[in-house]
């Protein structure tokens, strides 16, 4: 479809849109059957249209909602998996704080429980 169709907009001539507001105005006043009759059924072109571009509208918009939607269950999977691995790096960031103070301490007392003569007598 091109141009007007896409966005909805019936195609009229020029002859066809003036009658339709004509009959619209009248029907302030005084309609005839046929005139009540033409103009129900171009209300009920004009509904039809509308209910055609709705629809497919709603479509595009179910679509667009349905991939959102995914892409957020993407990314909410990403930050657990980030999450995940922020804790398991700071738990071995722990334990690696942890390790290396008990070898600091470990040569701490090593270093003091080792006379200088006992080094010597092992050399």
């Amino acid at each position: 479809m091109g141009g007007c169709r896409e966005r909805g907009a019936i195609m009229w001539d020029e002859d066809r849109r003036q009658r339709f507001r004509k009959l619209r105005e009248q029907e302030l006043h005084t309609l005839t059957s046929a005139e009540r009759t033409e103009l129900d059924e171009l209300v009920a072109e004009i509904e039809a249209e509308e209910a055609r571009y709705l629809h497919a509208a709603t479509g595009r918009i179910e679509q667009e909602t349905e991939a959102f939607e995914r892409r957020n269950q993407e990314l909410q999977a990403l930050i657990i998996r980030k999450e995940s691995l922020l804790w398991r790096l700071r738990s071995v960031l722990a334990e690696a704080q942890n390790e290396r103070e008990a070898m600091r301490l470990e040569l701490k007392r090593i270093l003091r429980e080792t006379s200088p003569v006992e080094m010597e007598s092992t050399h």
